[in-house]
């Protein structure tokens, strides 16, 4: 268990050293709050069941941010909080607490600065191996 939770410690600094640089720049940290912002508006919108999957990048639009065109909120918690409201960000919280493990633990870090486990091919393929080595 000692073992587990060094390792958990060391993959959590080393991803925060790997993307940290990255989100310093101030046009970024700029954008992702505007996507932030929008985020909560959207929420707002239907709070209790969100607005529907996917729906991010058409509420950025009609908000007339065309900046922001095509992209979808930069956190996933606040994606899901917009998408499908309390009811799903409380089953996505749900499920973190029931089946959590440090593999969990990089995505959710990842989470807090973008999107892709969500919405890219990819990474939605490897979000399913992650949830099938946790369940396993």
């Amino acid at each position: 268990a000692a073992l587990r939770k060094k390792s958990l410690i060391v993959l959590a600094v080393l991803a925060a050293l790997i993307i940290g640089p990255r989100f310093i720049e101030s046009d970024s940290l700029v954008l992702r709050q505007q996507f932030n912002n929008l985020a909560i508006q959207q929420w707002l919108k239907s709070p209790l069941a969100g607005t529907g999957l996917g729906t991010s990048p058409l509420y950025f639009y009609n908000a007339n941010n065309f900046a922001l065109l095509h992209q979808p909120i930069h956190n996933i918690f606040l994606l899901v909080l917009a998408e499908s409201g309390i009811l799903g960000l409380g089953l996505l919280i749900w499920l973190i607490i029931k089946r959590f493990s440090p593999l969990l633990l990089i995505v959710l870090v990842l989470g807090l600065f973008d999107h892709y486990w969500l919405t890219l091919q990819q990474n939605q393929l490897l979000l399913a191996i992650i949830i099938g080595i946790m369940g396993g």
